[in-house]
């Protein structure tokens, strides 16, 4: 039954965290820790976790969970540096519309997230 097991149990990584599993254990702790920090409201400490951060695709990861915590001001950093300059001028010139939810859209829409961006759109 041991030897059976294995087969039945399979890894999988959280959504957010898709595209990151061969990291390096400091880069995960990195991300961990700006998940924390950036739920908690603590910027200050979440902008430091992540500072030392070069791979793009874990700032691309980072700025598809902006999308979910609904910081702008948080994903124009990561953009930067995924370096999407017309990502974040899309998202710059969405701050002058009025709705928040519809801000965030033209996030999700740079990203590809567009079933994410359908239901902002629609709330």
């Amino acid at each position: 039954i041991h030897s059976f097991l294995p087969s039945l149990v399979e890894r999988s990584p959280l959504k957010d965290f898709i595209g990151l599993e061969d990291c390096d254990p400091n880069t995960v702790k990195a991300i961990l820790s700006f998940s924390y920090y950036s739920a908690t409201g603590n910027m200050d400490e979440a902008f430091k976790s992540i500072r030392t951060i070069k791979s793009q695709k874990v700032w691309e990861s980072l700025a598809r969970m902006c999308v979910k915590t609904h910081r702008l001001d948080v994903a124009l950093v990561c953009l930067g540096n995924m370096g999407n300059a017309r990502a974040a001028k899309a998202v710059r010139e969405a701050q002058n519309i009025s709705e928040p939810d519809a801000r965030l859209a033209v996030l999700a829409i740079q990203l590809g997230l567009l079933d994410e961006a359908e239901e902002l759109y629609k709330s």
